[in-house]
């Protein structure tokens, strides 16, 4: 509060000081009064900017979890009394979409917010893992390049920002979280084209509505295009040429990093007496003739292996049970049935394993 009296006061000062000088300079009070009139519009107009993207689903979607139903934080425990659960996932998109347990006896909650890194997923832990019970399972879902680091900056810590403690946050984003967090229209043309959005009507939460299909709404040549634009979109992200040829060395770097952070989870974890699985969920037929032999060793398997940890392992990559386009709302993603089949299967794995 005492900032904002700060703030306040500064403002004030300095047009009563634009005032005088126009006043001044013109010896008329007119030009002041309307250079402080223009200044009232526009800081009017970036007030209602400002609610407009608050109360947006871009906004809402730059936050893991918005509404506090993933994670259980403080506010989480002000609406459940649940404790003990027998199992948690972590993991990205793949995750978000692979994993429904409302149809299951076991207690669970999927942590995947969707595109979260590895490092977040140890910071999920280390704040959450109480929620499990004694001895309580954590599923490491293995994406396709789960095993390289990716730059991360500001929009990736404010991702978190609502959910994990504040000493989870990178310092050198500290402060542009919090002045963002309150004032999102500093988020330049992203924000802008949100209000727009949000004026038309068009601020829909896309693939969220896809992902309760029951089918895949995409014709043959769009799911052959989506699993190519996925690929290229990969390349792209991580200077990437050809996915048969052997780790950059820019990712080689990464994957030191990856490993490292793997072995703190799985470290972590079973110090306390949880037991980790790792889970590399199926993508459909379309995407999957990408996924070479080679790919699949230099990028999945072999980073396992560097990892050295004793984890058991549930592979649905390599299988036909889940090729099926029905079972996804792309090429990548499974939809909400697809989803109800696979967590099903992966829970009737897991208690075949003794691990639930």
């Amino acid at each position: 509060m005492k900032m904002k009296y700060k703030l306040l006061t500064v403002f004030i000062i300095g047009n009563i000081i634009i005032l005088l000088l126009c006043a001044i300079l013109f010896r008329s009070w007119i030009p002041g009064i309307l250079t402080l009139s223009l200044e009232a519009l526009v800081l009017l107009s970036v007030f209602i900017a400002n609610r407009i993207i608050l109360s947006s689903n871009w906004f809402k979607g730059l936050h893991a979890d918005p509404d506090h139903e993933i994670y259980p934080d403080n506010v989480w425990y002000r609406k459940h009394d649940e404790r003990n659960y027998d199992l948690v996932n972590l993991g990205s998109n793949s995750a978000k979409y692979a994993f429904d347990y409302s149809n299951e006896s076991v207690r669970a909650m999927n942590w995947s917010s969707g595109t979260q890194t590895l490092i977040d997923d140890y910071k999920l832990v280390r704040n959450f893992h109480s929620i499990l019970k004694e001895n309580g399972a954590v599923m490491i879902t293995i994406m396709p390049f789960t095993s390289i680091n990716k730059q991360t900056g500001l929009i990736d810590a404010f991702k978190f920002w609502k959910v994990l403690d504040y000493t989870q946050t990178d310092p050198k984003y500290y402060k542009k979280c919090w002045m963002f967090e309150r004032l999102p229209i500093l988020f330049g043309i992203p924000a802008i084209k949100a209000v727009v959005k949000k004026i038309l009507g068009k601020d829909g939460k896309r693939f969220d509505k896809e992902a309760n299909t029951n089918a895949n709404p995409l014709s043959e040549e769009e799911l052959k295009k989506h699993a190519a634009d996925i690929i290229h979109s990969w390349k792209r992200e991580f200077s990437i040429e050809s996915l048969d040829s052997p780790l950059t060395e820019q990712n080689r770097e990464g994957r030191k990093i990856r490993t490292e952070v793997m072995r703190n989870i799985i470290d972590f974890l079973e110090e306390r007496g949880y037991r980790t699985v790792y889970v590399i969920p199926p993508v459909s037929g379309y995407l999957k003739e990408y996924f070479t032999k080679d790919f699949t060793e230099t990028y999945i398997y072999s980073y396992l292996e560097q990892v050295g940890r004793d984890i058991p392992v549930l592979d649905y990559l390599g299988g036909r049970e889940f090729e099926d386009k029905d079972l996804y709302f792309n090429s990548y993603y499974l939809n909400k049935r697809g989803a109800g089949i696979f967590t099903q299967r992966v829970i009737a794995d897991l208690k075949e394993m003794n691990i639930l």
